[in-house]
């Protein structure tokens, strides 16, 4: 896993101070009552992780205007939301077991409720991921490119389905939550202080090298 070991070192040269200053400003402004903070948090995560947020709101024409609803949209459910993220830990940032059916849970009904604003109620899962992420490290980040290699890493497999499937829980995410767990647990075995953000990088990583290799 020398692989694994070179992504960790990469993450925290060059992407760990990036990363800390949304955490940070997540930690000190955790709640969902106060707009300035909602817009902020919207605008870098939104936009600084390329979530595609904005994509999937119509706009009505002025500038940011799908920011704005969504800001308008979560200070409209801004106790529900804050339940949902207060209901995992914040102490965390290794995944267990006893984790993902909360994750899960909690991802699929954050997704629910943003739904009611997208176009044809798409999904936001990958929004989603990483708003989540960025309140509680534990929550695996998803997007499209993790999602490749993770499937082309772990086949789908009923075994692999350590927590049954729930209506509830975002079909996409689940499956890629199954892939995860199993990929992490093995990773675990080499470096055993492994947190999710470390890994989710690594799997940016093995994303982007697999792209390299079958472009060159």
């Amino acid at each position: 896993m020398s692989r694994l070991r070179d992504a960790i070192n990469d993450y925290h040269t060059k992407w760990r101070l990036a990363d800390r200053v949304l955490l940070q400003m997540c930690e000190e402004n955790p709640r969902h009552t106060d707009r300035a903070a909602v817009n902020s948090k919207l605008l870098l995560i939104g936009r600084g992780y390329a979530t595609g947020l904005e994509r999937k709101i119509v706009s009505t024409g002025a500038q940011a205007s799908s920011l704005a609803q969504a800001a308008a949209h979560f200070a409209k459910h801004a106790q529900r939301i804050d339940d949902l993220i207060e209901s995992l830990p914040a102490d965390r940032t290794q995944l267990s077991a006893d984790l993902l059916e909360p994750i899960l849970q909690i991802h699929g009904s954050f997704n629910s409720i943003l739904q009611k604003i997208t176009r044809r109620n798409q999904s936001v899962k990958s929004f989603v991921s990483k708003y989540l992420h960025f309140h509680r490290p534990i929550v695996p980040i998803f997007d499209s490119f993790v999602e490749r290699i993770c499937t082309r890493l772990v086949r789908w497999n009923p075994r692999i389905a350590v927590i049954p499937y729930c209506e509830s829980f975002e079909w996409n995410y689940y499956r890629y939550v199954m892939r995860f767990w199993q990929l992490y647990c093995t990773a675990l075995n080499d470096v055993d202080t492994l947190t999710v953000k470390e890994f989710d990088y690594y799997l940016l990583c093995e994303a982007d090298h697999a792209w390299t290799t079958v472009g060159s």
